[in-house]
């Protein structure tokens, strides 16, 4: 049985400290001097600040408004059908407009992000993609649309467009988010329902979406080092942030995986798991959950993507003229494996 919560070796940690204090960091960039603005929709203060019940006309009128980015949320993100006609759809968007728990949960997220109260996200996501235009010039950067979906989108990335419910960022404690069904919203989904989780599921949807012509499933190390791109990329973009905030994990969580990092990797080694390309052996490594199966029950979900960020890490330290792009498009798995030396 593998014995987990060892303290780390004294001269790995020493190790660690000498490697932190040479050189500069490769991903602190300055990016002032680029004038990149980033767009920003607010499609939740347009809807439910309508007059729905006095406007026949309100569906109309926001289509003309916001055009293509209404039609968006309106048909996609509320699960409307295309076909149905300006009569209908007002009536249906009304209906979610003026619902008393959607206005609820309007309320408490207007208490966080209305008006002003957004700039702060809006700075952070600015900043991101300005890092991220830094690394890939003549990638598109997309428009910004806030809204609220009725908790059937937490985010939707694509080419465009990058789309982000706010009201999967209310807080874990408010007590809206406590009396969701827990079978629809179990504890740990509801955890990651803080406002401190919005700007890196936002940025990581993105990149996720963005590169996703390049992963590829032969088997768990390649999923996770498919995983472990994302994070370096989102780490690159969102530098500032803390680690653990950037894979969603409370201190306790990140605490526990800093103290285990080598005997999980002993375990994965151990049970030949690296090259199993059973797809239950890979979901239960990279799916959310309360725990990972397999591991004790104080580990966190996911740890197969933390296992991946540090194997691009450990590479990316070893070959640090390695290009943003050419880490992303990199195929060989096993040049990425053997550069990591776990302490």
């Amino acid at each position: 049985m593998m014995k987990f919560d060892h303290l780390f070796a004294w001269s790995g940690l020493l190790m660690l400290l000498l490697l932190s204090s040479c050189g500069e960091d490769p991903l602190d960039i300055d990016v002032s001097t680029s004038d990149l603005s980033l767009e920003v929709i607010r499609m939740d203060e347009a809807v439910f600040n309508a007059n729905w019940n006095d406007n026949p006309n309100a569906h109309v009128e926001l289509k003309e408004k916001y055009g293509e980015y209404y039609i968006f949320y309106s048909q996609f993100v509320l699960n409307n059908p295309s076909s149905l006609s300006d009569l209908i759809m007002q009536n249906k968007v009304g209906r979610f407009a003026t619902d008393p728990t959607m206005r609820l949960f309007y309320e408490a997220e207007n208490k966080l992000y209305g008006g002003d109260k957004i700039d702060s996200y809006k700075d952070e996501l600015t900043e991101a993609f300005k890092k991220f235009n830094y690394y890939f010039p003549d990638e598109k950067i997309p428009v910004v649309l806030l809204y609220q979906s009725g908790f059937n989108y937490k985010i939707i990335p694509n080419d465009t467009l990058l789309g982000i419910g706010l009201e999967w960022y209310i807080g874990s404690e408010n007590d809206l988010i406590k009396k969701l069904s827990p079978q629809a919203f179990p504890g740990f989904e509801k955890e990651k329902m803080k406002p401190e989780y919005l700007v890196v599921d936002a940025v990581k949807g993105f990149l996720k979406v963005k590169f996703q012509e390049q992963q590829q499933m032969d088997n768990l190390l390649s999923v996770m080092i498919f995983y472990g791109k994302i994070l370096y990329l989102t780490d690159a973009v969102l530098h500032d942030k803390e680690d653990r905030i950037k894979m969603n994990y409370s201190e306790e969580e990140w605490d526990w995986l800093m103290r285990n990092e080598k005997q999980i990797w002993t375990y994965l080694a151990e049970n030949n798991l690296l090259f199993d390309n059973d797809l239950r052996t890979i979901t239960q490594w990279v799916n959310d959950g309360p725990f990972t199966n397999g591991l004790p029950q104080e580990s966190p979900s996911r740890v197969g993507i933390f296992m991946g960020w540090q194997l691009v890490n450990h590479f990316m330290k070893r070959h640090p003229d390695t290009s943003m792009d050419e880490l992303i498009h990199m195929k060989d798995n096993n040049r990425i494996l053997s550069a990591y030396k776990p302490t």
